[in-house]
């Protein structure tokens, strides 16, 4: 079996800014502001739209052009995300329902 492995160039590794390996606290839980939420997960190529028309809410959190939308009385915790996202983005936005901000 011959083995070739050619290289066309070398270049400096760049972070995929989709990964984020960055640790974090959990929040302690008094400053929870709402505990085992129902929570959905929509997909749509215009999250911060979506967002922006789901009623009741009480905040909105985006990250990445992504978002979260949280009610407290209703404990109801939605995240839109577009089809191309990542664990670490649904962390992110998931964090935000449970901290309201």
């Amino acid at each position: 079996m011959l083995l070739t492995v050619g290289v066309l160039g070398c270049t400096s590794a760049k972070a995929d800014p989709l990964l984020d390996f960055a640790t974090f606290d959990m929040p302690r839980a008094e400053q929870l502001q709402m505990r085992q939420p129902r929570t959905s997960w929509r997909v749509n190529a215009n999250p911060q739209a979506v967002c922006a028309r789901i009623q009741p809410q009480d905040g909105i959190s985006t990250w990445q052009g992504n978002c979260a939308t949280w009610h407290l009385a209703s404990k109801q915790c939605t995240l839109v995300t577009t089809a191309d996202t990542t664990h670490s983005v649904l962390g992110h936005l998931f964090l935000a329902c449970l901290t309201g901000r």
